[in-house]
């Protein structure tokens, strides 16, 4: 999967975290989408060391790992908050 993949992934997820959450109200546009895209990466790149050791024949893990990623990101910030 490319990086530009990856950035689609966590824009999406921070769209739909936004619209999603009521607590996440506070939280601009901009910082959601962003953290996301952070997560995405990050689930992007953890992905990739993982491939490195072991065969991965299934596009469906390294996506399921972008979202994973980006909801973790964005889940850790709301944590932090409180």
């Amino acid at each position: 999967m490319e990086v530009s993949t990856w950035i689609l992934v966590g824009v999406i997820v921070g769209i739909a975290a936004k619209l999603i959450l009521k607590d996440f109200s506070h939280v601009l546009w901009r910082d959601s989408i962003l953290l996301a895209i952070i997560g995405a990466i990050s689930g992007g790149l953890i992905s990739c060391i993982i491939s490195i050791y072991i065969e991965i024949t299934s596009e469906v893990y390294p996506v399921g790992s972008l979202i994973s990623g980006a909801v973790g990101v964005l889940l850790l910030y709301q944590i932090s908050l409180k």
